[in-house]
């Protein structure tokens, strides 16, 4: 099997996405942040929950994945659609239909949970799964605030 002429570029942009990953993860590990929008903000951000979710998920708790983060399964998705198109040209629309299609549920959900701080009602009618935090998402005082006073 033989390659597209750009597979070097884009092994080269994915180790560098994939490098930075990283060291933004180590850093926040690190530094014990946390989420930096939540931090900054007091707000929390579309992807609330969803390192929480993955971990349910990678030990088996499919129900409290999906409580932490109901669209904990895009991930993948997001990673593959532009290796799709950059590996078949011609599925260049669909990607972009579906890359606007995330968008859109993400925002949606983000904008339910603002709504619905105790949004486990959102999957599971009010009752939260075994395991998984009373509180999923809530608003809080921006920590840098307490740094002022």
């Amino acid at each position: 099997m033989t390659f597209p002429e750009g597979t070097a570029g884009w092994v080269r942009r994915a180790l560098s996405f994939l490098g930075i990953f990283l060291g933004a993860t180590l850093l926040l590990y690190v530094t014990d942040i946390g989420c930096i929008i939540r931090t900054v903000t007091g707000v929390p951000c579309p992807g609330c929950g969803m390192t929480r979710a993955w971990l349910a998920f990678l030990t088996g708790r499919f129900d409290a994945a999906l409580a932490y983060h109901p669209l904990f399964w895009c991930v993948p998705v997001v990673f593959a659609v532009p290796v799709v198109q950059e590996l078949f040209p011609r599925a260049r629309h669909a990607c972009w239909i579906i890359a606007w299609a995330l968008i859109v549920l993400f925002v949606g959900v983000w904008l339910w949970r603002l709504m619905t701080p105790h949004d486990a009602g959102l999957l599971f009618c009010g009752h939260v799964p075994a395991g998984v935090d009373d509180d999923i998402i809530h608003l809080q005082r921006p920590l840098w605030l307490g740094l002022l006073s």
